[in-house]
């Protein structure tokens, strides 16, 4: 039936925008509104902008053209046209606009699949009859314009004309141009110039060719990235997480929230972006998940990330396919749980090293952040590939990318809260998204309202050690904190979490 969880969860449709309050908003404290930062999992191939404005652009203009055209040469628009000596220029504009209508009442004529090919036929002369009785476009007309065009008397005025109209265009059209052109420049400004409408479409052709220069790179180097981001690329010895057995059985873990105003100015302070300080927070407590239980920690933790937006997580089936957000690719992520030349544990260091895996791996993987949507909403690896071979290689991606972690958070920074049908106001919400294959562990980093928090869900093997995860997200939160020096507050979820003892500070 195409239940979203709005439906389950029976929520109150969302109200207009002018209806919307933010948390702690009233008419007389309004909040000022936020610009949105996107998440660094999100769109790492930018959308084209000019082609489409382009292929716009040439098709207004086309379509313009074309009216003016039909507008002087057809006769259904323009009797005139018959009532003057026939020629070859509008012998041939007729021929043209004769044939486009053939072809496009042709197009929308209801051919039935069973017809046969002498049916076919039968209306295809029909509807030429019909398109040339109308304009008078018969075989007699178009001899009678090739003998009238080729008459001496006819081409010497041909000749005399096209004479006159080069020495009226040079002598007196094109200084006159200019003179305009400067007029309009000067008094006017230059938006009102021809040469300036020339230099916007010339621009736009240079941002639509740089554009399609991107594509073609992408799609020819994706091949090659593609094979060595996914099987050919070496992080160490494998983890504790890739060889564990599963059995198949979940149990799930989640952290206390923590306010979304601690990790925007844990951002503002470190230059880096939310997502960053919470995909470094979950770094961190991976890490001190190997440790704690006595795993070799290595250098990496491979990870698919995605991001999925609230709006298309909480969608409901009345709302329309176009309002609602479109969900996110994959990004493969090695989530350093080991710093090349630092220290482990500083937390600046590692914010820096999941900046610079984060943008090495949005300028890397376009392709397979699009080719992963694709198969993500439409199925595309099993529909190119046998369904045995398919499971394969799934089975081997999961086992290499054993961590899955996924960002839920709204696409704007409305800190809003959803309501029920009957108005209470949903206060939380938690989400899960379950392990495949052989992903032992999904980590699901839950935006709502003005709090986020770290939800785990695993195999039933890695209970009860799972919920070390979730705990050590909040210390991490905490360190980061300090690091940057943020004050703490009594209102603050990590006031429970004890503190490290020292830790460097940011610079």
């Amino acid at each position: 039936d195409r239940l979203g969880l709005g439906d389950l969860f029976m929520m109150e449709p969302e109200r207009p925008t002018i209806w919307k309050r933010r948390l702690g908003e009233d008419d007389e404290n309004p909040v000022v509104n936020l610009q949105p930062i996107p998440s660094p999992l999100e769109n790492p191939f930018p959308p084209p902008v000019a082609i489409p404005k382009l292929c716009t652009t040439i098709e207004e203009t086309i379509i313009a053209c074309w009216n003016r055209f039909i507008l002087t040469f057809d006769p259904l628009e323009n009797p005139h046209v018959l009532k003057a000596p026939p020629n070859l220029r509008e012998a041939a504009a007729m021929l043209l606009i004769t044939t486009v209508a053939i072809f496009r009442n042709l197009l929308v004529a209801r051919v039935s699949k069973n017809d046969t090919v002498m049916a076919r036929l039968i209306t295809l002369l029909s509807v030429i009859q019909i398109e040339s009785e109308k304009r008078q476009c018969t075989p007699q007309y178009i001899m009678h314009s090739i003998i009238n065009t080729l008459h001496p008397l006819n081409m010497i005025l041909s000749i005399f004309y096209l004479g006159w109209w080069f020495l009226v265009t040079f002598s007196f059209k094109l200084p006159l141009l200019v003179l305009l052109e400067m007029k309009g420049l000067c008094m006017k400004g230059k938006t009102s110039t021809f040469v300036h409408l020339v230099c916007l479409y010339c621009a736009l052709m240079y941002d639509a060719a740089r554009e399609m220069w991107l594509m073609l790179r992408i799609l020819f180097t994706a091949p090659r990235i593609l094979f060595e981001d996914l099987f050919m690329t070496r992080r160490g010895a494998k983890h504790q997480l890739q060889t564990v057995s599963l059995c198949g059985r979940k149990v799930v873990a989640w952290s206390e929230p923590v306010q979304l105003d601690l990790v925007r100015r844990i951002a503002s302070a470190t230059e880096a972006t939310p997502s960053e300080v919470l995909i470094s927070a979950v770094t961190g407590a991976l890490r001190e998940y190997f440790r704690q239980f006595g795993f070799p920690v290595p250098d990496s933790v491979l990870c698919t990330a995605r991001f999925f937006p609230l709006e298309s997580l909480l969608t409901s089936k009345s709302c329309p396919a176009d309002c609602t957000p479109q969900r996110g690719g994959l990004l493969c992520l090695p989530l350093p749980t080991k710093i090349p030349r630092g220290d482990d544990n500083d937390p600046a260091e590692g914010l820096k090293a999941i900046q610079r895996i984060v943008s090495q791996a949005r300028g890397r993987q376009p392709a397979l952040y699009l080719a992963s949507q694709w198969h993500l909403d439409g199925g595309l690896l099993t529909k190119l590939m046998p369904s045995l071979l398919a499971r394969l290689l799934l089975n081997h991606l999961t086992r290499r990318y054993a961590v899955m972690l996924t960002e839920v958070a709204p696409q704007s920074r409305d800190e809003l809260r959803r309501n029920l049908v009957w108005g209470q106001e949903i206060e939380n919400i938690m989400y899960w998204r379950p392990p495949q294959a052989n992903i032992c562990l999904s980590l699901t980093i839950m935006n709502y309202g003005d709090t986020v928090r770290l939800g785990v869900m695993s195999d039933a093997l890695l209970s009860p050690q799972h919920s070390v995860i979730a705990t050590g997200f909040l210390q991490q939160l905490s360190d980061l904190a300090k690091c940057a020096g943020i004050p703490r507050e009594r209102s603050n979820s990590l006031d429970s979490i004890p503190q490290s003892p020292a830790l460097p500070t940011l610079r």
